[in-house]
């Protein structure tokens, strides 16, 4: 490993920090925004128990930064932090690339390169997970690094702990672990030197973890968006469910879910969505950044291939329709590449000034794509469509819906305190046959049981006909044949 060069980086330092954050602000979501960014915001709001594997730490950061005094609502507020935090990992990667250039241009231009590639910019307009996870797995990375080059212990303890609490946020954070276990041991130059560091690691590595005892102690509050008890019959103080529940248990069947053909074109699938990102050119410059890294840094290089095939193998083979969402730590791990291939195409012969400015046309040209399709500035849809919902449901329904539409409800009940009369319920957790059963507690009950438009259709396929519509909201079906309502439904209907 190269010794770490001194360098006056503070201008750079200013530009990364800023020109992301500038993008992202202009094209930042100016409200609560569709699917999983809602629950979150919602989940923050109210310190609930989202989806699994729950999210402590990010609701807990959530929940400080939504309340504070900036913006017109909770929605923008979470969308905001996402724009942070992918705003910092753009710096920790200009820091990292910087460990192995000798111009801050390049990895300036590494860093911006990867800040507005397509993904990253679109997570980072809208609540989501993603960029806090790519924060903890970069820092990780910085902090390991100045371990290896500096030998001061206590870098290697900042790592043991932030690796820790990136497990309590996203338990992905795992598939990059090897990469960590190549940089710790196998650099060449620097592996922890005693029992007590290990053990001094070890400890702080566990209490990175404490975010997870917010999920127990939550569920022993009771509190309004508890998916756990509501949907997954998970008791969150038994430590068998609190592991089912933070290692993803009902999504489990989707690891490992693709076949042979499945597979074949999903990694063409990935390799596409990695080119585009980059407009093609971008990873020749990261190929070459690997050629680079073989000669400075070969321990580095093996970490961050394993890091980025672990990630890429798993989300290939992971069964979900929005799997384009989660291959953002490849990408990052791609533009530390293209900061040092910046470099390594000046070391071949191109002038530093010509590689540069090649580098700053494909910047030019990702903001001119990129821009207005990331652009959510004047998305009010999910609003709109949330108002006009609780407008027109009956009083006191019992709302059978989609994932997205449910999670709207639910923010406009929990943080706003509309319509507190009807109780919704989650397709995603619900089976067709759940839908017979309610159908049946609900007969002689005082509620009405409405059925959104697109679970009508689906319930259509299972023998339901639609007896009336009392508007785009409320669809009301009868079976053709009588089921039983189990006794555990009957309270959630009738109360």
């Amino acid at each position: 490993m190269e010794k770490l060069k001194a360098q006056r980086t503070v201008p750079f330092d200013i530009v990364v920090l800023c020109v992301p954050l500038l993008f992202y602000w202009l094209t930042l979501a100016p409200d609560i925004f569709a699917g999983d960014s809602v629950e979150l915001t919602t989940g923050a709001y109210s310190l609930g128990i989202i989806h699994p594997p729950g999210y402590p730490t990010y609701l807990l950061l959530g929940h400080l930064f939504i309340h504070l005094p900036v913006g017109p609502s909770p929605g923008y507020r979470m969308n905001l932090m996402s724009a942070v935090w992918a705003t910092l990992t753009a710096w920790v990667a200009y820091r990292i690339i910087l460990k192995f250039v000798v111009l801050e241009w390049h990895a300036m231009l590494g860093a911006l390169l990867g800040a507005l590639s397509f993904y990253i910019w679109g997570e980072a307009n809208v609540a989501e997970v993603y960029s806090l996870h790519w924060l903890f797995v970069l820092l990780s990375w910085l902090f390991l690094l100045n371990w290896a080059i500096r030998g001061r212990e206590g870098w290697l303890y900042l790592f043991a702990f932030t690796a820790g609490l990136s497990l309590t946020h996203h338990t992905s954070v795992m598939l990059v672990f090897p990469g960590y276990a190549v940089l710790l041991f196998c650099n060449g130059h620097k592996r922890p030197q005693s029992v007590r560091q290990i053990l001094v690691a070890a400890a702080l590595f566990l209490i990175g973890l404490a975010p997870y005892l917010a999920l127990p102690l939550r569920y022993l509050n009771e509190p309004e968006l508890d998916y756990a008890r509501k949907y997954l019959g998970a008791n969150l103080t038994n430590p068998d469910e609190l592991i089912w529940f933070i290692s993803g248990g009902p999504f489990q069947s989707l690891v490992w879910a693709s076949s042979v053909g499945k597979w074949s074109s999903e990694t063409w699938l990935f390799l596409k969505y990695v080119l585009y990102n980059y407009l093609g050119v971008g990873c020749l410059f990261g190929l070459a950044g690997i050629m680079g890294l073989f000669r400075k840094d070969r321990s580095f290089l093996v970490a961050t291939l394993v890091g980025f095939a672990a990630t890429a193998l798993f989300y290939i083979n992971y069964d979900v329709f929005d799997k384009y969402t989660m291959y953002g730590v490849c990408l990052w791990l791609i533009a530390i590449w293209i900061g040092v291939g910046l470099e390594q195409v000046s070391e071949w012969g191109v002038h530093p000034p010509g590689a540069i400015t090649l580098a700053l046309l494909l910047l030019i040209l990702q903001i001119a794509i990129f821009y207005p399709q990331s652009d959510m500035s004047q998305s009010h849809r999910v609003r709109q469509e949330g108002t006009e919902m609780v407008a027109t449901l009956p009083q006191n329904a019992v709302y059978l819906g989609t994932w997205s539409k449910v999670m709207v409800l639910e923010y406009l009940q929990i943080v706003e305190r509309q319509r507190p009369d009807v109780l919704a319920l989650n397709l995603p957790f619900i089976s067709p046959d759940q839908g017979k059963f309610y159908s049946q507690a609900l007969r002689g009950s005082s509620r009405v049981l409405c059925f959104s438009a697109y679970l009508a259709q689906e319930a259509k396929k299972a023998g339901a006909r639609v007896t009336s519509v009392l508007g785009e909201h409320c669809y009301q079906l009868e079976w053709t044949f009588d089921v039983t309502p189990p006794d555990e439904m009957r309270p959630a209907v009738n109360r």
